[in-house]
């Protein structure tokens, strides 16, 4: 009921539905990616320390940015197209 209420737009008196077109999560990652390493070539994030860039944020941020992508773990995105089969394990 909650969702139906939020899709309501109140114009005077008189009460109209808003249509929102439906979001695709791919779409939106590939967006937030691009946008992502937009901000990094843009100095957002600075330069990397001599040492110790395993512990910035920008470094940790990747690692699980990589690890949703394509980790070995079953809730990856490459794991759950190899599983849909949209993507090919490689070797068998």
């Amino acid at each position: 009921m909650q969702q139906a209420v939020s899709r309501l737009q109140v114009k005077g008196s008189a009460v109209t539905a808003v249509t929102t077109k439906p979001t695709d999560p791919l779409t939106d990652a590939l967006t937030a990616i691009r946008a992502g390493a937009q901000a990094v070539s843009a100095g957002r994030y600075g330069k990397a320390p001599a040492e110790g860039v395993r512990n910035t944020r920008a470094y940790k941020l990747w690692a699980q940015l990589f690890d949703a992508m394509q980790g070995e773990a079953e809730g990856s995105l490459l794991r759950a197209l190899q599983a849909s089969g949209f993507v090919k394990k490689r070797g068998g």
